[in-house]
């Protein structure tokens, strides 16, 4: 018996033998653990991939990369897109009251 190892802990102690298959028990719990590391990490890696060709992407459409303005260019688009049709709409409702006016329509 080990001098450091009193005679309750060296008796609680498991052999070799057992230690071997529990440890071979464990196996199959590893390494479905590490095959899904493995592939959290590959998909972190091609996510990161894929952020960035969309923020090169942003940058070569928007001239840049920044959620916020992009945002802020989208809102204006909307704006300046709304404000055509309203003038569009504005200017057929026009010329529709100009020929009602002359009894064309």
């Amino acid at each position: 018996m080990h001098k450091d190892m009193d005679k309750e802990s060296f008796m609680t102690a498991l052999k070799d033998s057992d230690n071997i298959a529990r440890l071979e028990a464990l196996r199959p719990r590893f390494e479905k653990l590490r095959d899904l590391k493995i592939r959290a990490d590959a998909e972190v890696e091609r996510a990161a991939t894929e952020l960035e060709r969309a923020r090169e992407h942003a940058r070569k459409v928007a001239g840049t990369d920044d959620e916020d303005a992009i945002r802020a260019k989208i809102k204006e688009s909307y704006e300046r897109n709304t404000a055509a049709v309203d003038e569009f709409e504005s200017a057929i409702a026009a010329v529709e009251a100009e020929l009602a006016a002359i009894g064309a329509a």
